[in-house]
């Protein structure tokens, strides 16, 4: 489905990954043929192919190749036939982007790093008391972090960090849980400020 593989893409280029999207089974092949990639993700209910079918053509390819299988289907799958097939992990959806990033991290062994905070930024939020921006104002940054949109999400903040310096302890919060790709947590923080902005 386009939207799921544009929401893959946005959510991974920021963090530096190069992503190549195929729209099916039979591009996927295609694609790997060419150019093996670090990673595969791949959702197993696709017209034509299945997911399962492209993990074992890829198998002949390569033996090596990380394979995380994704599904919405979480009861009907079999998941002993899916590692069978080939895959090495399984994350059903709607997933956490928490858990999408361990499971890369572990399979591709890698070690996040995260930018530490400006000490000047620190400085400056000393003294500092935490006000919250209008629902207006958290809007952009709501629907950012509802589509996993984290480039847009950080861009948002800059330009609120423009306009209301005086959130600047709010807007630092938010700017960790970016960096650490907390977007759960974030979409959590958010609904809660603007639920009690309504009820107030």
């Amino acid at each position: 489905v386009a939207i799921n593989r544009d929401l893959l893409s946005d959510m991974l280029t920021p963090l530096g990954f190069e992503i190549t999207l195929a729209e099916s089974g039979v591009i996927a092949l295609q694609s790997i043929a060419i150019s093996l990639p670090d990673m595969m993700l791949l959702d197993l209910r696709m017209s034509g192919i299945n997911g399962m079918e492209v993990a074992r053509r890829t198998r002949e390819i390569t033996k090596t190749l990380p394979i995380i299988a994704m599904s919405a289907s979480v009861l009907s799958i079999d998941r002993e036939a899916v590692m069978n097939s080939g895959c090495v992990d399984f994350l059903g959806k709607p997933f956490r982007e928490s858990d999408l990033i361990r499971l890369i991290g572990h399979h591709l062994q890698l070690t996040w790093k995260y930018a530490p905070i400006a000490s000047n930024d620190v400085e400056s939020a000393i003294g500092h008391e935490l006000v919250i921006p209008s629902s207006d104002e958290l809007a952009p940054l709501v629907a950012a972090a509802k589509r996993g949109a984290i480039g847009e999400f950080h861009r948002t903040l800059v330009e609120l960090r423009s306009i209301r310096p005086d959130c600047l302890i709010f807007i630092k919060q938010l700017e960790l849980m970016a960096q650490a790709y907390e977007m759960e947590r974030i979409r959590n923080l958010l609904a809660e400020h603007i639920s009690t902005q309504s009820s107030s």
